[in-house]
């Protein structure tokens, strides 16, 4: 036996090792996928019957406002699908509790603000 199967996993007490918590983990992959599937297909769905809808009121002699608004949605319907099942994942992994917020410097009468260094330090 090598020295790497006898090697004990690395045991970690809690609160000593990497905490996840549940609101960090990201959806399987499979289930994102179902979701966005699903998404598009309703989409299709709606699209296919807007288009019948305006074939349907044309033939039937509704207003043509009717007819047009229909067309227009059959139309339109695609792009806004395609776009909003690509946005995937990544809408939906954003953590926004890192985020970076430039500190505000208070400052009295008769005080110059301080200038950053090339590092981003202040001088003082």
């Amino acid at each position: 036996m090598s020295d790497r199967e006898l090697q004990r996993p690395e045991v970690t007490r809690p609160g000593e090792g990497p905490e996840l918590r549940i609101t960090n983990v990201p959806e399987p992959l499979s289930v994102d996928q179902q979701r966005r599937m699903r998404s598009y297909l309703i989409k299709m769905t709606v699209r296919v019957v807007s288009f019948i809808m305006a074939f349907i009121s044309w033939r039937l002699g509704w207003p043509v406002a009717v007819t047009f608004i229909l067309m227009s949605a059959a139309a339109v319907l695609p792009y806004f699908a395609v776009i909003s099942v690509n946005t995937g994942r990544d809408g939906r992994d954003t953590d926004t509790s890192f985020r970076y917020t430039h500190p505000v410097q208070r400052l009295t009468a008769g005080e110059a603000p301080e200038t950053p260094d090339e590092e981003g330090a202040p001088q003082t």
